[in-house]
């Protein structure tokens, strides 16, 4: 394994500061496809609204595969005025009651995940953080219509403990957050994991409310003073927005009706145990899935008679998509 100290670089010794020192640390590393925007949508809300300064920047050219990243440019009066690349910073925030915090964000590495580990890992040791808080979206088949949920898990247990809603065993697709999560744990580094459920059809749509919902949960446990306020705004517009879309299709709205019902009658019998009602394996979650998927194809429809419509007008902007 070549060097992890080489991929990234700090800024003037910052990491070394006494008031860097004890700190806990959240990461919020976006996937190629970041489920309703979740962990983009947290960091960006938070760099925006609150005071930081960057204490460390990666060398990201090793770590992706840009071929598989959406590139975001702007195209203005025949030249590319802006263009944007994956980078992953570490910054130390300062809340609205100036509680000191870090945050480790941008995007998740394509390469060298266990290279690009061991260089959290040390970052870990030199600034001595008390606890990791690490955030993820999950697609999740449930309707948008019912509260999104947030589940807990780590290895913080006098804080998860309480909150943990997750007791059984199952197999899952692994992020590099996943994998980053065990290997902080494995090194006996306290974590605590949210995962943020998005219905599934929504799930490549950036959702303000799930985005809300994780920062919620984060100011439970860390108990630090976080912005909350425009992302209440902006979430009741979405779903506003989400009814307006689908109330015209009685066939859609019949289709979510019978999507609640199940989904209340299933959550009678099992209030906590939220992520079975992705894993179990029976007719239930054929309904489901067969549900979602005449959502998702009205979406497409929907999608492409808007882009027919306005096919001679220009284009303006759209909430960002994974």
């Amino acid at each position: 394994m070549l060097n992890p100290e080489d991929l990234y670089e700090e800024q003037s010794g910052m990491l070394s500061h006494p008031r860097i020192q004890g700190l806990p640390l959240l990461v919020s590393l976006e996937p190629p496809h970041d489920i309703g925007g979740t962990a983009y949508g947290v960091a960006d809300v938070l760099r925006k609204e609150l005071e930081h300064i960057k204490l460390a920047e990666f060398d990201f050219d090793q770590l992706c595969r840009y071929r598989e990243r959406s590139l975001h440019s702007l195209f203005r009066k025949g030249l590319f005025d802006e263009m944007s690349l994956p980078e992953v910073n570490l910054y130390l925030m300062e809340d609205h009651l100036k509680q000191p915090f870090l945050l480790l964000a941008g995007a998740e590495p394509d390469y060298q995940w266990q290279r690009f580990v061991q260089a959290i890992l040390r970052i870990i040791r030199q600034v001595k953080s008390s606890y990791v808080m690490l955030v993820s979206g999950y697609a999740m088949s449930f309707p948008h219509t019912r509260p999104i949920v947030v589940t807990i898990r780590g290895s913080y247990e006098e804080v998860v403990a309480p909150l943990r809603t997750v007791n059984h065993v199952f197999e899952m697709h692994q992020s590099h957050t996943d994998f980053l999560e065990y290997m902080l744990a494995r090194q006996n580094i306290k974590t605590v994991k949210f995962n943020v459920h998005v219905p599934r059809y929504l799930g490549d749509n950036f959702l303000p409310q799930a985005v809300l919902r994780a920062l919620e949960h984060i100011t439970l446990v860390s108990k630090l003073s976080l912005p909350l306020e425009k992302m209440v705004v902006a979430s009741g517009q979405a779903q506003k927005s989400i009814n307006e879309m689908f109330k015209d299709n009685q066939e859609i709205a019949f289709l979510i009706k019978k999507f609640e019902e199940e989904y209340d009658r299933y959550m009678k019998h099992y209030p906590l145990n939220m992520l079975e009602l992705d894993v179990q394996e029976n007719d239930s979650l054929l309904n489901r899935e067969t549900i979602g998927q005449e959502i998702e194809k009205y979406l497409e429809e929907l999608g492409e008679s808007s882009s027919s419509d306005s096919s001679n007008a220009d284009k303006p902007d759209s909430p960002r998509t994974s």
